[in-house]
This record gives structure tokens, C-alpha cells and sequence, in this order.
């Protein structure tokens, strides 16, 4: 699993076949617990902080342009993030990463898979209150993104 990690972010990211391929068994390995471990204690997540980022009135969830389902090397990172998100201990490791929080709220009225993720996150009762404490309303930001 180290050395898939190693390819999913040694990669140019021009979301080479490789590139995506790590990331498609990154996201399966995450559904095991021993996977959601290994990705937890090689601090793998903290690269998400810094896969760029679309500017404002970018590409929409929708859109075919840029990849994997529009959405690049971003949409392969939010969706390895809904795999995590599934289980708790999953959650635990998004709310690590400093920012992770902030950046899937502001990623959600554009991305499906960022929303997702946010979903998963709240939806786990002994993690709403760590959400509201971050000083967002998600849950209005996630409302927004569902009626749109």
C-alpha cells in the first residue's frame, strides 16, 4: 500500500492512467480498516491540502472537462475522501487534517463527491458537534448545494 501511495503522489498531476489507478485502490483499501490505518499513519491526507485548486466559477460537478469525471486529479482525491468517510475511524482522519474540513464545505456547491463526503462526515451523531465548532454552518452549505 506504500508503494501505491508513492504513485499516487509521485505522478505529474496530468491524472496519468497510473495516477488514477492508485487512487481507485487507495479508495478501495480504505474501505478495510487496516487500509484507513496505513493511510492515517503515513500522512497521506495532508497532500490534499495542496492538489490545486479550481477558481471561482470553475468546473461544476457536471462538467465532462478535466479528467475523471470533470473532475482531475481533485476528483480523485474527494473521491478517496467519500471511501474514508464511510467508516468512523475514516472521519477521524479527515478532521486531522487541518483544513480538510474547511476546504470539502467550500468545494461542495461545485463537486458532488466533496458534498458526499461532508454528508458522511455529518451524519455520524458524535461528530456534528465538531463540525458546528468549526465556525461554518456545512449543513447550510450542503442544503444549498442539494437545492441547486
Amino acid at each position: 500500500m506504500q508503494s501505491v501511495m508513492k504513485l499516487a503522489s509521485g505522478v505529474a498531476p496530468d491524472n496519468s492512467p497510473v495516477q488514477k489507478l492508485s487512487f481507485c485502490l487507495l479508495a478501495n483499501l480504505a474501505m478495510s480498516r487496516d487500509g484507513r490505518c496505513l493511510l492515517q499513519k503515513n500522512n497521506f491526507l495532508q497532500a490534499f491540502l495542496l492538489v490545486p485548486m479550481p477558481k471561482a466559477g470553475g468546473v461544476k460537478a457536471t462538467s465532462t472537462g478535466g479528467g475523471v469525471g470533470g473532475g482531475g486529479l481533485l476528483g480523485l482525491w474527494l473521491r478517496l475522501l467519500v471511501s474514508l468517510s464511510f467508516a468512523e475511524d475514516g472521519q477521524q482522519s479527515i478532521f486531522r487534517v487541518t483544513g480538510a474540513l474547511e476546504l470539502l464545505a467550500d468545494l461542495a456547491p461545485q463537486r458532488h463527491h466533496a458534498l458526499l463526503a461532508l454528508h458522511n462526515l455529518c451524519f455520524c451523531p458524535a461528530n456534528k458537534p465538531h463540525v458546528i465548532a468549526n465556525g461554518k454552518d456545512y449543513f447550510e452549505v450542503s442544503l444549498c448545494s442539494i437545492e441547486n
